[in-house]
Order: structure tokens, then C-alpha cells, then sequence
């Protein structure tokens, strides 16, 4: 049994915890960058979405993102930017569009997680084979922040 004071004390915390902002991932982008507020960005006819994670989500992340399906082949590497880590997921295979390749990073960053994942979408880019290490060349600048 709980004490009424106790009680008081578990029911300040918990609504102190839910009024916290949730975590917001920040990167570097070049001023040419489009970045939405739902971490949301286009860049160079890519189109790159960042969502921050916890440590179990990102570790479930890496298991199912390594397995392959609908007939695409997955490529894992792991990846170092300084002192954002993690692995590389790249999908390449065929859909209704014709060849595609998707890069998909599940990163430890400072402050916490980040899943990233990138598609070519614009006229310029081949969907199926566009080089990433443009994207990664920002990846050192990757941040969990907590307000």
C-alpha cells in the first residue's frame, strides 16, 4: 500500500515527465536544404527523414531492417562519422517504378538514437544508383537535443 504523501510524489513525477518535450534530432544542413518541422528534409533530389528513437527501438530497427524482403537485396556495413556510430542498411531491388536503392542508417548520436532514412526523388537522381556519402559527409553533425 501507498502512503498519501507517496502517492502525491509518484503523481508530480509522472506529470513532470509527460509535460517534457519530447527529443528533437538537429543535423547540419546546408543552406539549400528544405527541412521541414517533421524532420522531413529534400536535398539534391533526396528526400532524407530523421526520427529520434529509444535504444530498444533501435536495436528492433537493425534486426528487421538486415532481413530482406519483397525480393530486395540488403547490404549492412557498419558506419563512424565521429562520434555518431551505427549500421548501414542499403536495399536496392525492383518495384512497380523500376530500381530503386534506399539507405536507411540506424545511428547513435550524441544525446541518444536516430533512425535516418534516404530515397532519391527527384528528376535529377537515379533512383536505383545515387551516392549516399554526400548525405553522410553531415552525419558528425547529428544530435539528439532534449529541451
Amino acid at each position: 500500500m501507498v502512503s498519501p504523501s507517496e502517492l502525491v510524489k509518484r503523481i508530480h513525477e509522472e506529470s513532470k515527465r509527460i509535460a517534457e518535450p519530447p527529443p528533437s534530432v538537429e543535423m547540419g544542413w546546408p543552406p539549400n536544404a528544405k527541412v521541414r518541422k517533421d524532420n522531413l528534409v529534400s536535398w539534391k533530389g533526396l528526400l532524407v527523414a530523421l526520427d529520434v528513437v529509444s535504444e530498444e527501438a533501435a536495436a528492433n530497427f537493425a534486426q528487421t531492417e538486415a532481413q530482406s524482403c519483397g525480393g530486395a537485396e540488403v547490404s549492412v556495413s557498419s558506419v563512424h562519422f565521429g562520434d555518431v556510430v551505427g549500421t548501414k542498411f542499403v536495399r536496392t531491388g525492383e518495384s512497380w517504378r523500376g530500381p530503386f536503392k534506399e539507405v536507411r542508417y540506424v545511428l547513435t548520436a550524441p544525446g541518444g538514437h536516430v533512425c535516418v532514412s534516404a530515397s532519391a526523388m527527384g528528376k535529377n537522381l537515379d533512383e536505383s544508383n545515387w551516392n549516399e556519402s554526400k548525405l553522410e559527409a553531415h552525419f558528425h553533425t547529428l544530435r539528439v537535443i532534449r529541451k
